[in-house]
């Protein structure tokens, strides 16, 4: 579509464009663009997704409400255009309502299933105003864990006596200094059980293991006592119903999953982590930093093309459906992972039990399209509030990259608007100052025989101060040095 189409069809539009007086509900009618109609419901959405700064003020929601006209015109202009049909949106709308049917299992299996009782607030509100300090003891075993408990419980100088027996019954340690929701909701409820210099009976650790706890302090919580009671409130309601939102997926998923058996490709393992790791060893080289390695966007379009002939291959057999080594390495675009080390063999492992979860969240997306929720009113809602998005930004960027602007358009602006551009404008020159015209000659004659200019500028350059550097003068603004800058 050329721009003088695409103008009128966007000029038609707006004529459409009606705002709507009534306000009373989120449902009514904001606009019309076209066939689109924008509502209150859909203003409030934006406003709440957009990463605006100020959005809260006097004029954020008319900022959102030009968006939204903005975007749903492009995205009439993208459709006459047939970006719709382009390969990279398809492919972009697949991944969303992928995303979106997963959303709409776990609201429905999760979140809907969640209930808070009396008691357990209550009890989260005492929990909020401590702080532990806390020793989780791994164990290898249960009964090594009830060992560990007893001699502790029963030694009058526990500190010492965990010295003593650690070598013996603990494979590792860790101190930790915990708030109300930091930990896992098992752990955290035995430890704030305890009293000081007590132990608890073993718990089940997230990773399958057993660990021990050891109250060594506690005090108080990080939540100050003059915050509002309804304020901690909602910490605390936010806290639990996110733990019970874990436990419910954790049982929910285990059930999916157990009809499920999957088979990997080991050679085809090895080699994706290879190429993935000498990937996040190039690109952390040079870093101290100690922090775990994450997984970038950009790592992953590396690896891909690293990949390139093998991506269509087969990584993961899950019963009669399979999930190839593109599959996977998009998938892990919407996880956040990270890896402790780049060791050959721990690497492995840490990136096989991210494989594991990808594979598990591939499933869970199976059991949405299973439940027809691609169909549900919110699915499609969200789907199609995307794919207005994804089809303005790529008519957007289609547009503003057909813009050319040549050097001497740039220059004709300069010395047209030179006074208003020059507060900004910045400008990095390269000079051999002389003062007198035949030197000025002999150093053109130089350069036409091949010579540098910033050979020349060390050797010849009067201001001394920019021939130290080869003769460059450093960025400037225009403002400050007119005849140079302009020139």
């Amino acid at each position: 579509m050329t721009k003088a189409s695409f103008l009128w069809i966007a000029g038609i539009a707006v004529i459409s464009v009606k705002l709507d007086a009534q306000q009373n509900g989120t449902m009514d009618t904001l606009a019309v663009v076209g066939p689109t109609v924008i509502t209150v419901y859909d203003l409030l959405e934006r406003i709440e997704l957009m990463p605006w700064k100020d959005k809260d003020a006097d004029q954020g929601p008319q900022r959102g409400l030009a968006s939204l006209v903005a975007e749903k015109l492009l995205s009439l202009g993208a459709r006459e255009s047939n970006i719709v049909l382009e390969p990279a949106i398809q492919a972009s709308l697949r991944t969303i309502e992928r995303l979106a049917v997963r959303d709409e299992l776990y609201r429905q299996e999760v979140s809907a299933k969640v209930r808070l009782t009396h008691a357990e607030i209550a009890d989260g509100m005492r929990k909020l105003m401590r702080s532990l300090d806390l020793r989780i003891l791994h164990v290898a075993s249960k009964e090594d864990g009830d060992s560990l408990h007893r001699t502790l419980e029963e030694s009058p100088n526990p500190d010492s006596t965990l010295q003593e027996v650690a070598p013996m019954l603990v494979t590792s340690q860790s101190s930790v200094q915990a708030s109300f929701g930091e930990l896992d909701s098992d752990i955290e409820n035995a430890a704030y059980k305890l009293r000081e210099l007590h132990s608890s009976s073993p718990v089940r650790t997230p990773d399958s293991g057993w660990a021990v706890m050891y109250l060594r302090s506690a005090t108080p919580g990080s939540v100050k006592a003059s915050l509002p009671v309804s304020d901690r409130k909602q910490r605390v309601e936010r806290v639990l119903r996110q733990q019970k939102e874990n436990q419910i997926l954790k049982i929910y998923m285990g059930n999916v999953l157990s009809a499920h058996t999957g088979r990997v490709d080991t050679s085809l393992f090895n080699l994706v982590a290879a190429s993935m790791r000498q990937i996040l060893a190039s690109s952390s080289k040079g870093t101290r930093s100690k922090k775990p390695i994450e997984l970038s966007a950009e790592n992953i379009d590396s690896t891909r093309s690293a990949l390139e002939h093998d991506l269509g291959r087969t990584l993961v057999y899950i019963g009669e459906e399979k999930m190839s080594v593109e599959d996977a390495l998009e998938e892990f675009r919407y996880h956040s992972l990270k890896f402790s080390t780049l060791e050959r063999s721990a690497f492995r492992k840490q990136l096989n039990a991210a494989l594991r979860m990808v594979v598990g969240a591939d499933i869970m997306t199976r059991e949405a399209y299973r439940k027809n929720l691609q169909q549900s009113q919110r699915v499609r809602h969200d789907v199609n509030m995307w794919h207005d998005w994804l089809l303005a930004r790529s008519l957007f960027r289609r547009l503003t990259d057909s813009i050319r602007v040549s050097e001497d358009q740039v220059a004709e602006y300069l010395s047209r608007n030179g006074g208003n551009a020059a507060l900004q404008y910045e400008v990095n020159v390269r000079e051999v100052l002389l003062s007198d015209p035949g030197d000025a000659a002999d150093v053109l004659h130089d350069l036409r025989g091949g010579a540098l200019l910033e050979d020349l500028a060390r050797e010849r350059s009067l201001r001394k101060a920019w021939a130290i550097q080869d003769g460059e003068s450093g960025f400037f603004r225009v403002y400050d040095r007119p005849k140079i800058g302009f020139a």
